[in-house]
């Protein structure tokens, strides 16, 4: 079953920026796994998320935020949700 999710929520478990509220991007990963996940396994369980949000959304590999300074979050956000359509529909892997 489908579930919509902010760009910015995606955004940032693709990227490893956070971009939006770590309890958003925690319930993203829990729907994602199948279940529940500790904060200290979102790094493990990151590449299997990111590869399966490319899979569904090809166009999410396109983001670069890597030299962003944390001033610039709020017009990064803005660009994405400009960017993509918003929320984004997901499957959980």
């Amino acid at each position: 079953m489908k579930r919509a999710f902010p760009i910015e929520v995606i955004a940032s478990a693709t990227t490893g920026i956070l971009l939006c509220d770590f309890s958003d991007l925690h319930q993203f990963f829990t729907y994602m796994v199948g279940g529940p996940i500790f904060n200290i396994s979102l790094p493990r369980a990151a590449p299997q998320v990111a590869k399966c949000c490319y899979r569904q959304y090809p166009e999410l590999k396109s983001i670069r935020l890597d030299t962003m300074k944390p001033k610039d979050v709020p017009a990064a956000v803005a660009a994405l949700k400009a960017q993509f359509p918003n929320p984004l529909e997901m499957e959980p892997c």
